[in-house]
């Protein structure tokens, strides 16, 4: 043993102390055999762990939430924005409308002055009334467009997409809070239906009832812009038993007008294009839509999905447009559409539509128009009109009362009318002749196709009738002789200016001229200048006038002091001296310009 002294013992030891006081509790001591302690499982690290697992989830599903907030917080700051460009966009329609207004009320104004105080010349009178079916074009286009331009640039197709993209890649999510995810989307879904509806409420009560009624109505929009009337219009009720072709009536002649063709009776299919003053669709929704782009507004190129796109892409034929407006106003008087076939390519092809009250059908080719139409309630009517280019034409009503007009291409026609048991027909050579023989009978039958649609030609006392009588009595006071010479000279003329002058008045007065025309056309001797010349105030004569004359002059009405009497009270005072003069000449009876006078003295004259 080694001898320690107490000093150094007491070293030894109390550094021993502090070495196995720093030692942690498991460590052994001076390499001493570790004692193992017998362990028992427990689930308190599992727990931990699911602890520790829940938070994370937990974690995740808040982030989501928030992001989902930021996307949505953005959507709707989109949406915003969108409906202001949409309220831009309509403001700026708004403008154009009211501008097409203005200069509405101003031309009405105008062609309302009368001629005996107008200076504007009938070349003048004729602009301005072209311009203003051009106007009321333009205004009905401002209403059609309208839902395109408001829904234009708003698709939300891309907001959608965002949206789902954003949904499928967190399905838990998406589960868990279904309820705010569908709600988004339907704010999105509703957008472009709600800025139309925004738009539409931009206007009253009165505004939208006469919009649905009107449907491009010149009428209508006098009274509305110029008169100033502004009671409430209300669609029409109609009762089940009501004739129904006779509400559909003035939609129905649009289609349908007959005029006087030579001798014949036509459909006049050119009228087609007259409501609409030579204008289109296509035209007018172009100038429209070029007025919104200066003010600001672009074009959408990329939203394919609107579903109001199609308006940019409508058949600008005018009896496609004139169909739509009759189906329009059939609809508004039914309680259900049954369906709609339109085949109808330019002014050809077949169109037709079936509502509770009415069955309809429009056919034309190159050389034929039919149309059809079969009332579903009482009184049960089917009326067809027909119209060929080699002459025949036809009209027949079948109900209660059976009515037909049968037209041969050679002119010859026939009429049959039945009711109470009672049947009238007669016949003629042509339909000029058949007016002539059976005047009021024939007349009766025209106001009787009128008051379903069809179109009646002009009457005795009706424009252009009328208005070529006092013409002829006018061009009456002309010496033809000598002006005829005068105005040939004038157009054989080597300086343009008579030329055009001799031609204008030929033109003007074509009615006392156009049998020497017509001798000049066809005198071999005559200059080239002078037949072509001819020819042509001829085939615009035989175009314009030929059938107005022709009835005058069957009828005739220069020579009758019947219809004089009675025309004298329907025309304006500056045709009275001429419509005196006449009478004063056929009866050798001066009793000035009062209408009754005649008429009381001419009763009591035998008839001729």
């Amino acid at each position: 043993m080694i001898p320690v002294c107490k000093r150094h013992w007491f070293l030894l030891v109390s550094i021993t102390a502090l070495w196995i006081a720093g030692q942690p509790a498991s460590q052994p001591l001076f390499g001493a055999a570790q004692a193992v302690e017998p362990t028992v499982e427990t689930n308190d690290g599992d727990a931990e762990k699911a602890d520790e697992e829940s938070k994370e989830e937990e974690s995740e599903d808040a982030r989501h939430l928030r992001e989902f907030k930021e996307l949505s917080d953005e959507i709707k700051a989109e949406l915003e924005k969108r409906r202001q460009a949409a309220d831009k966009s309509l403001d700026s329609l708004a403008q154009i409308r009211e501008k097409f207004r203005d200069e509405y009320r101003e031309v009405t104004k105008q062609l309302r002055v009368p001629q005996s105080e107008s200076s504007i010349s009938n070349l003048e009178r004729q602009r301005l009334s072209d311009r203003k079916k051009v106007l009321g074009l333009h205004l009905w286009q401002a209403d059609a467009i309208e839902p395109f331009v408001a829904s234009n640039g708003v698709t939300a197709h891309d907001l959608s997409n965002r949206l789902h993209v954003f949904t499928n890649t967190r399905n838990e999510f998406m589960l868990k809070h279904h309820d705010k995810i569908q709600e988004l989307h339907q704010l999105i879904g509703n957008l472009q239906n709600e800025i139309v509806q925004r738009g539409m409420n931009r206007r009253d009560h009165d505004e939208m009832s006469r919009l649905q009624n009107y449907h491009y109505n010149l009428d209508e929009l006098d009274r509305e812009l110029v008169d100033g009337a502004g009671e409430s219009i209300e669609p029409p009720v109609v009762a089940p038993t009501d004739h129904f072709l006779e509400s559909i009536e003035q939609e129905i002649r649009r289609i349908v007008q007959l005029k006087w063709d030579g001798r014949r009776l036509i459909v006049d299919l050119g009228r087609w294009e007259e409501p609409f003053g030579g204008g289109s669709v296509a035209d007018s929704r172009n100038l429209i839509l070029e007025s919104l782009t200066k003010r600001g507004f672009v074009l959408n190129q990329e939203d394919h999905f609107s579903s109001y796109r199609h308006i940019l892409n409508q058949n600008s034929s005018s009896l496609t447009l004139l169909f739509q407006n009759l189906m329009y106003h059939a609809t508004q008087r039914s309680n259900h559409s049954m369906g709609m076939t339109q085949g109808l390519n330019g002014s050809q092809g077949v169109a037709s539509f079936e509502v509770d009250r009415l069955r309809m059908r429009v056919e034309v080719t190159a050389t034929a128009f039919t149309m059809t139409l079969h009332e579903r309630l009482a009184p049960y009517r089917s009326v067809e009109i027909s119209s060929n280019q080699d002459g025949r034409f036809r009209i027949t009503v079948l109900g209660e009362q059976v009515t037909a007009l049968i037209q041969q291409p050679n002119g010859n026609v026939r009429v049959l009318e039945s009711y109470d048991d009672k049947v009238l027909t007669a016949s003629a050579n042509s339909c000029v002749d058949l007016y002539a023989e059976h005047t009021d009978f024939f007349e009766h039958l025209l106001q009787e196709f009128a008051a379903i649609g069809i179109g009646k030609p002009p009457t005795r006392f009706e424009p252009p009738i009328a208005d070529r009588v006092v013409r002829l009595l006018e061009i009456a006071e002309i010496d033809v002789e000598a002006n005829f010479a005068r105005l040939t000279a004038d157009l054989d003329s080597l300086d343009y200016t008579k030329r055009e002058a001799a031609s204008q008045e030929l033109t003007r007065d074509v009615e006392a001229y156009a049998p020497r025309l017509e001798q000049l056309f066809e005198d071999d001797a005559a200059s080239l200048e002078l037949r072509s010349r001819a020819q042509r105030i001829l085939e615009g004569y035989a175009k314009q006038q030929r059938g107005p004359d022709e009835l005058v002059q069957e009828l005739k009405l220069v020579d009758d002091p019947i219809y004089l009497a009675n025309l004298l009270g329907k025309r304006p005072p500056e045709d009275f001296p001429r419509i005196a003069s006449r009478l004063e000449k056929l009866t050798g009876q001066s009793l000035g310009n009062d209408p009754a006078a005649w008429r009381d003295w001419l009763s009591k004259q035998p008839r001729p």
